[in-house]
Order: C-alpha cells, then structure tokens, then sequence
C-alpha cells in the first residue's frame, strides 16, 4: 500500500459540523472521554508522568524504568527491590506534584480567568471517563466545584476491594458522569502496576471475553454501550498495546449490538513519520477519525452553548411575562414538541427523516424563527449528502448509521 502523505489525513475539525455533531450527543449523554498518558502536560507542555519519572529517579538514580509503558512506571529489575518500597515511592512522587503545574489554557479576553485542563473538561457534560492513569487530577477538579457531581472508582487488580471509591444512590447522582482509573489509584498502593508480571495480569484480564472479569462495573459498562461518540485523547498510537486497548474498549457492553461508535483521537501524540500505520488504524476494527490537537479541541468544544455544566440560575427569578412570551413565541408548542418527538425518534429512513425536516422548517418559518429556519435548511442539506453518500456507495453501512442518528439525534436536541 502507498505510504500517505502528512497533508493527505482527513481531519474531523474540517468536516462541516463537526463539533456540533459532538456537542449533540454530549448534551444527550451519548458521548464518552477516553484519557491517556499524554494527555495530562505541566506548564511546559510536558507530560506529567515525565516530572513523576524524574521525582521517582531522584529518590533512587540506579532505577531503571521502561519508557515504552509511559505512566506506569514498570521498574526493569524488580528484583532489586521490595515492593512496599516501589508504591511508597510511586505515592511520594505524586504527593510532591503540584497541581499550579498542570497546563492552564490562555486567556481569550480580560473576562475570562485562567482554567486548567482538568478543570475545563470536568465542566464538559460527557457521560463517563475512562483514565488511562492511576492519578486523581479529574477528580480533584470536580471536587473544586460544587456545582460538580461525579461517581468515581478503579481497578485493583489484585485486591477488589477499593479503598478510595466515591459512589452513591443519591438521586442526584444518577446522571452525574462517571470516573473510571484503568491504572488503579495512588493512594491505593497495592493497586498500582510498577512490574512486568503486574502489567501482563491487567493486561490479560482486561482484554478477556466480553466483561466476564468484571474489570468494568455495571455503570461505565451501560455507560459505554451507550455511547454513540468516543473521545480518545493523550494516546501514542504507535505503541503497541494501545490500538488494542482501544478496539477492546469500544467493544465493552456491544457484544450483542450491530452499531458501532464512531472513535475520535488526537494526532498530536503519535509520532507521524510512517503514515501507512496511520492508514491502518483507518480500517476495521478501530475505524478512527483523527483530531488535529487535543488541547485546541477541548477548548473550541468547552465553549460551545449547552456543552458545559452551568452555574443554576438563583432561586427566586421568574421572567415576567413579556419576557416568558418573547421567548415562547416562535418555538413549537409542547404539544407539537412532543409529537415530533416522538416521530423523530422512531424514525429509521432518511427520506422520512428529510419530510420531518421539511414540515419542522414549515412550522418554524410560519412563527418567523429565522435562526430554527437556518438550522433545518443546515441539518436538511446534511441529510440530503448523507442520503447521496449511501446510495453511491460513498459510505459504508456502519458508518452511515452512526452519521444518521447523529443527525437524528442533533434535530431532538434543538428541539
């Protein structure tokens, strides 16, 4: 196969409605944040896990770890030392970590304060996270914020009683998005991986048949079978365990299911020197789409209205009734709302969906809604190419489903 060229890869940024497609299905909760080793940077734009590597190599200079696993900090000659020594070590480096190190974003304008990247991406209303680490800056971040509500738990491979989970049944808690450590947690010494035989453990029961090792509780399980978009940011697509963890994940809860998710992942940590590995990853089972830059990406997306989890307006304001009327005016009735709705919802064939469309664009333009107008005559135009891709072969079968409930999806969401 001809090597491809650096300028030939298709970005999702450009595709038209891109980020609108991704903002739909994480306001319907339909859309899953996958974090891995790179993704957390210290101000220097540096991954963490390096000043973790060097705090852990300044406590002993003879230690000798295997760059190739990156964050998990495998110690080459285990024999050497006990394994008390190794987690208080690995517990110390973290501890010593200051989170005024981690990467903030610039400031847009003078209104607007410094947040780390932690910080923005807890706002951000994705249905659950999968961390590829054994660090708690996520949660530290939704800690912060008390408008934030989160469940959190890891894996432990050799223990399964976790010491450091925060799980509840509090009804307020039952749409609130979903921490997953795959790497453990740190304050949770005996469920950290630091050696080969530790590593091929979690390496073999993660991947076992469907989730017949419970690695993954009930929720992330529901949670990940649910989603209809996957975020994967932070990974280096060249190493060699990473492409199956991937295909592994995305495959969690859909054993019986035909549809498959579309996979997002940032470029910005894989080396690009041999493309035709890239032109791999393009095809069955992993089927990604690539992102230009993590961090440029999550904060166009943050800043789209819906997206993040806003403060509550304070109790005790009501418009008054000229403002209550402004607002309704030239939106559909709850009874209409409801009725396409529920037609939106069981619709199955493009040419049907394009007939809502057009009657949704009616209605609107009847009520003199010109930015509702601007949106279906968008969301009809998109609809009218997907129906073009099919029929000319343009696109495959799987991809065309999940390109038309997101359409689907967008229009429920408007209305």
């Amino acid at each position: 196969m001809p090597e491809t060229n650096i300028h030939e890869i298709e970005y999702f940024e450009e595709r038209a409605r891109s980020l609108s497609d991704i903002a739909s299905n994480i306001k319907t909760g339909n859309c899953v944040l996958v974090l891995g080793p790179m993704f957390g940077i210290n101000k220097g734009q540096r991954p963490i896990y390096e000043d973790i590597k060097n705090f852990l190599r300044e406590e002993d200079g003879s230690l000798m770890l295997d760059n190739e696993f990156q964050n998990l900090y495998l110690v080459e000659k285990m024999d050497s030392y006990d394994q008390t020594e190794i987690e208080e070590m690995i517990f110390r480096s973290y501890e010593r970590f200051s989170a005024d190190n981690i990467y903030k974003f610039p400031k847009a304008g003078n209104d607007e304060s410094e947040e780390d990247i932690y910080t923005t991406i807890a706002k951000i209303k994705f249905s659950a996270f999968i961390n590829f680490s054994q660090d708690i800056f996520l949660n530290n971040a939704f800690d912060r914020n008390e408008n934030l509500k989160y469940q959190f738990t890891y894996l432990s491979i050799y223990q399964t009683q976790v010491e450091f989970e925060k799980l509840s049944n509090d009804p307020e808690y039952k749409n609130a998005p979903f921490i997953y450590n795959l790497f453990g947690h740190y304050q949770h010494k005996q469920s950290l991986i630091y050696s080969y035989d530790r590593f091929y453990k979690f390496f073999f029961k993660t991947l076992g048949e469907s989730n017949e090792n419970n690695v993954y509780p009930p929720e992330i399980v529901k949670r990940l079978s649910d989603a209809r978009i996957f975020i994967l940011l932070g990974f280096d697509l060249k190493k060699w365990y990473v492409p199956i963890f991937i295909a592994k994940l995305c495959r969690i809860g859909r054993e019986n299911k035909e549809d498959r998710p579309m996979v997002l992942t940032a470029l910005n940590n894989t080396n690009l020197d041999n493309l035709t590995y890239v032109g791999w990853l393009t095809r069955y089972p992993l089927k990604l789409k690539f992102i230009k830059d993590t961090y440029d990406f999550i904060n166009q997306l943050s800043k789209i209205p819906g997206v993040i989890n806003e403060p509550k307006v304070p109790l005790g304001h009501e418009p008054s009734n000229n403002e209550e009327e402004e607002v309704l005016s030239d939106r559909l009735s709850e009874e209409e709302r409801n009725d396409f709705y529920d037609r939106i919802s069981d619709v199955g064939d493009d040419d049907e969906l394009l007939n809502l469309i057009n009657e949704l664009k009616s209605i609107y333009e009847n009520k003199k809604n010109n930015g509702a107008v601007k949106f279906m005559t968008n969301t009809r135009s998109d609809t009218k190419i997907l129906k073009v891709s099919k029929r000319s072969n343009k696109i495959n079968r799987d991809d065309y489903k999940v390109e038309f409930a997101q359409i689907r999806d967008r229009i429920l969401d408007y209305i």
